[in-house]
């Protein structure tokens, strides 16, 4: 569903850019991806009925037959291309085989409020055309286009483009697709002998075993800030129609959100945006400029983020854990190494890599800043540390 079987997973990569519709086009692109949502809970559905009955998992065959029936009586339906509302099945099939193979969780409805909202479509290129400031799509007029922002996105070559998406975030619609990228000549048989380990943190976000250290950008403090105070307004906004519906007859999801509410809620829909690109071009640059210094290996510790916002007592150390993007740094800095034939080691859990004394190699359990060796007598900071025991992981 996801990948040609084709295509070495090495020279995959995927590229995003903005699309800018019409106001026709936005009602179309919103159209299909209410009625993927819908598909998906309906294949859902329908696979819980027929396992209650047969006490089996109906699978994608049986699902699409009776999707074609479904759509066939009724019209409303015909407004979403037909291959996007199989692969709505294929995705409800994907989770499915997730979760018998438990790597996942059940699968469950898509809800209208909380899901992102996207749809998949064709990538044949009868279907999927992109140029330097557009993309044709199928599901829209023939000869229609849809405008998009300039981009890098390579030509494609024989595998062509695919896993074409549009998501919108409340604000924008992007199409994502995946191409195959050949990345060889970033490939460097002089590497240094140097083994770098990475300790990741709140107080610094990367500490660097040669002493080099990176911090988040200063403006996602302020973001952070009016991100609260929005919310805190939205919460009262939202806390007053919850009271109204309760002294009337009428119902709470009756009540309309005054001008100001929407007003506010954009606002805090683009600030939201803003910090995660903020963030993630924070993550581009670093992961270059460290899989640039073209050391022997690079070493990172396996973080359990729920493990430890379930043990933070600070509530704002809470939300700087969710918001750290820990994971994400580790995925770009992953593909940077491989693309430049870096040895990419990411370290045990359990590994104790802030209590072994980088000079002696004694263990002493500290919670301070600093840590002092009672053996050799060495004082280091923590972070700096960790992050020398990380870059002699074996």
């Amino acid at each position: 569903m996801f990948k040609k079987p084709n295509i070495s997973s090495e020279n995959i990569r995927g590229f995003k850019i903005k699309l800018y519709p019409t106001d026709n086009q936005k009602q179309v692109f919103l159209s299909h991806m209410n009625l993927f949502r819908f598909i998906y809970n309906w294949g859902l559905e329908r696979s819980q009925e027929y396992y209650a009955e047969y006490g089996e998992y109906i699978g994608k065959a049986k699902l699409q037959k009776l999707l074609s029936e479904f759509r066939n009586n009724n019209s409303w339906m015909q407004n979403i291309p037909l291959h996007s509302a199989r692969l709505a099945l294929d995705h409800l099939d994907f989770a499915y085989k997730k979760f018998f193979k438990h790597e996942a969780k059940f699968p469950k409805f898509k809800s209208k409020k909380s899901c992102i909202q996207k749809v998949h479509y064709r990538n044949e290129s009868y279907a999927f055309n992109l140029d330097s400031n557009s993309v044709k799509i199928s599901g829209f007029g023939r000869e229609e286009r849809i405008l998009c922002k300039s981009h890098n996105i390579p030509p494609p070559n024989i595998s062509g483009y695919y896993n074409c998406t549009v998501t919108f975030d409340g604000i924008d619609f992007w199409l994502s697709v995946n191409t195959e990228v050949d990345r060889s000549y970033l490939k460097d048989d002089l590497l240094s002998e140097e083994s770098i380990g990475i300790d990741l943190g709140i107080h610094k976000f990367a500490q660097l075993s040669n002493g080099i250290v990176y911090q988040r950008p200063k403006i996602l403090k302020t973001i952070d800030k009016r991100i609260r105070k929005q919310q805190s307004r939205l919460s009262k906004m939202k806390r007053r129609r919850y009271i109204t519906a309760k002294q009337t007859i009428t119902k709470f999801e009756d009540i309309p959100c005054t001008k100001n509410e929407l007003k506010l809620q954009d606002q805090n829909i683009k600030l939201r945006i803003r910090r995660k690109n903020i963030m993630r071009s924070f993550l581009h640059q670093t992961t270059a400029e460290i899989a640039n210094m073209r050391p022997k290996r690079i070493v990172v510790e396996d973080l359990n983020v729920s493990e430890f916002i379930r043990h933070s007592k600070n509530m704002n150390n809470k939300e700087e854990i969710y918001h750290a993007m820990w994971y994400k740094f580790r995925e770009y800095l992953t593909y940077k190494s491989i693309e430049r034939g870096i040895e990419f080691i990411v370290a045990d859990k359990h590994f104790p890599s802030s209590q072994i004394c980088s000079n002696c190699g004694s263990i002493k359990k500290s919670s301070y800043r600093t840590h002092i060796c009672d053996v050799c007598g060495l004082r280091i900071d923590r972070d700096l540390n960790a992050a020398i025991n990380l870059s002699r992981y074996a």
